[in-house]
């Protein structure tokens, strides 16, 4: 998955003391998200509709 830009926004914050803003979690949260989303069906046609998150 392309999570890469997202742990360098959250490691530049750590330890550079990079400033995100709303908009900046907001986004790191809907890739989260859509990640957890596609990795949870990764198993679709095996197990059905249901999410394993």
């Amino acid at each position: 998955m392309a999570l890469a830009p997202v742990f360098t926004g959250i490691l530049s914050t750590l330890f550079m003391n990079e400033r995100f803003n709303v908009l900046g979690w907001l986004g790191t949260l809907i890739c989260f998200m859509g990640v957890a989303l596609i990795s949870s069906c990764v198993n679709f046609y095996k197990y059905g509709w249901g999410f394993s998150v």
